[in-house]
């Protein structure tokens, strides 16, 4: 059975970077578009694409997530203020943007998420 990742993010080049083993992923572009209603193991927050309103996206994210699903902010690695704010606002974990598009396996593994 595939894992389902929700990617949130305006970036369309993000999307096509992104990939792991046994793994569906979803992009949604705006913070107005709706949200699949399938259960996601992990949801993606790029804060580039809300950066205005971190403690929004994080509750958009964490409400796609579920009971169940993580939450993991990205963002460049100089966004220093904005993935503090994201781990403040309630995400799993916030990243840089390269450990995001240089290891998605490895990064969704550190939460149990493994391909099926």
């Amino acid at each position: 059975m595939p894992r389902h990742l929700l990617l949130l993010s305006s970036d369309l080049m993000a999307a096509t970077r992104l990939s792991a083993p046994g793994v569906a992923i979803t992009r949604v572009s705006s913070p107005a578009a709706a949200i699949p209603a399938v259960e996601h193991d992990a949801v993606l927050l790029d804060l580039q694409s809300w950066p205005e309103d971190v403690p929004a996206a994080v509750a958009r994210a964490r409400g796609a997530a579920g009971s169940h699903g993580v939450v993991i902010a990205f963002g460049p690695h100089v966004w220093k203020d904005q993935l503090d704010a994201a781990v403040h606002a309630g995400v799993d974990a916030a990243v840089s943007r390269g450990e995001v598009m240089g290891g998605l396996s490895a990064l969704l593994a550190r939460f149990g998420i493994h391909g099926g």
